[in-house]
């Protein structure tokens, strides 16, 4: 549910050194997609994504994506890599290589997407941002003006997203790291064990990654230890 504008501080902080492009996905923020049937899912946003950066001639770049976002950059790592130089994955995973759990994943997002059709945005986020995984966002001083930002989505448009886009919907990708070439950098939260331990997993498949846990925050490192994070993908992307 977020958007290009949670990078602002980001941005802000590489432009010294980097020119930065935050994109939109699909269904987030003010993305301009024609909705016809998956044009949402995660090979279609590869494949915009790809396409933007041909029609700007951006041939070589680094690329860095969170969550869903990350979900996406391990698929652009793996299909587009000539594309970009590093890359950098904060606390996503590459699909779900368990069939029984992938259609239970599919099902909940389902469920998921059902509330965010029927229930108002507002009370949507605050049952979201309720799961354990948040805990530590929650508390963070900056968390009511996040929140403030997601209600600058459509909710129809996440709902589509969730389902074409989701977990149990992408195809699974752990057979498919090992072709990733580039220099990957993965970073996990302090406080989020379950993306510490899949991320052990995937350093494991990636023969140029490094995996970094950072300090003092939990599943969104950048919203909730912005410094720190910074620092790390600077001298990532610089040495």
């Amino acid at each position: 549910m977020g958007s290009s504008s949670d990078w602002q501080k980001i941005c802000k902080n590489l432009s010294s050194d980097f020119y930065c492009l935050a994109i939109d996905l699909p269904g987030h923020g003010k993305s301009e997609i024609d909705e016809c049937e998956n044009s949402f899912s995660i090979e279609n946003a590869a494949r915009y994504i790809s396409e933007f950066l041909q029609n700007n001639n951006l041939e070589f770049c680094h690329l860095l994506g969170y969550s869903m976002g990350g979900r996406l950059a391990i698929y652009l790592a793996i299909n587009y890599p000539n594309f970009f130089n590093k890359i950098i994955i904060e606390s996503a995973q590459p699909g779900i290589s368990d069939s029984i759990e992938k259609l239970n994943r599919k099902n909940h997002d389902y469920k998921l997407s059902r509330k965010l059709e029927t229930m108002n945005l507002s009370e949507f986020l605050k049952f979201w941002y309720n799961q354990p995984i948040f805990e530590t966002l929650k508390q963070h001083k900056s968390f009511a003006n996040l929140l403030n930002s997601r209600l600058n989505n459509d909710p129809g448009k996440l709902s589509k997203s969730l389902i074409e886009m989701g977990a149990g919907t992408q195809p699974s990708l752990w057979n498919e790291l090992y072709r990733i070439k580039n220099p990957c950098l993965l970073i996990a939260g302090e406080f989020d064990i379950k993306y510490q331990k899949l991320f052990s997993k995937i350093h494991k498949e990636i023969f140029l990654s490094k995996f970094i846990i950072l300090k003092n925050c939990g599943h969104n490192t950048h919203f909730e230890n912005p410094d720190e994070f910074i620092k790390v993908v600077k001298k990532f992307l610089i040495t």
